[in-house]
């Protein structure tokens, strides 16, 4: 019997050894595969998007002056036909009929509204023009027609939007579909809140 537990001892005792030697090789491997490199360069970061949905905007005077907000709706009214001239009370009246219950508002009121949140988030700082987006799981995104609307430049997607606007807007057949104008919607929306 007593030699039943020596054995069952001592191959305790090699399992140990093998370990240690085993951990030791481990050590010794790892050093001799290690080395200190030392690299200089510059690495550039993107800019990061903060996005401003319409209940932000609303809220404009939290976070801005009416002194800040004047250049910017003077920037916005010299670039876009959809928003044209406009004011912080214009403005504020757009937001309102996108969000009213009674009337219930059209789709192009919905898409004018999150437009107007899009292009006061640029002129703001808070979206950037060069960033891309990927519009793809947008419904109708096709009909902005971007040659890569996996990644589609807020830039160029606002030039398209832009493109939407009718050369003829006395032609009631010129103006966007109800879904055309849900698709402008549904991407300006995305933008504002950071989804795309």
């Amino acid at each position: 019997m007593r030699k039943r537990k020596r054995n069952r001892f001592a191959r305790l005792g090699l399992l140990s050894i093998v370990l240690l030697l085993a951990l030791c090789v481990t050590g010794i491997g790892y050093g001799a595969w290690t080395d200190t490199v030392y690299i200089e360069g510059t690495v550039t970061t993107g800019t990061w998007d903060v996005g401003g949905t319409i209940g932000f905007w609303k809220n404009w005077d939290n976070h801005y002056t009416e002194a800040e907000m004047l250049p910017w709706l003077v920037a916005i009214n010299s670039s876009s036909e959809w928003l044209g001239s406009t004011t912080v009370e214009g403005w504020d009246d757009l937001f309102a009929a996108a969000t009213r219950e009674c009337p219930p508002p059209t789709m192009k009121s919905k898409f004018l509204a999150h437009y107007m949140a899009t292009r006061l988030n640029i002129v703001s700082g808070r979206l950037d023009v060069g960033n891309t987006h990927d519009i793809t799981g947008i419904k109708g995104y096709g009909y902005l027609g971007l040659p890569n609307p996996a990644l589609a430049t807020l830039s160029e997607i606002i030039i398209a939007i832009e493109g939407k606007y009718p050369a003829e807007p006395e032609d009631p057949d010129a103006w966007p579909t109800t879904e055309q104008y849900e698709t402008m919607k549904d991407i300006c929306d995305a933008l504002n809140n950071l989804w795309i």
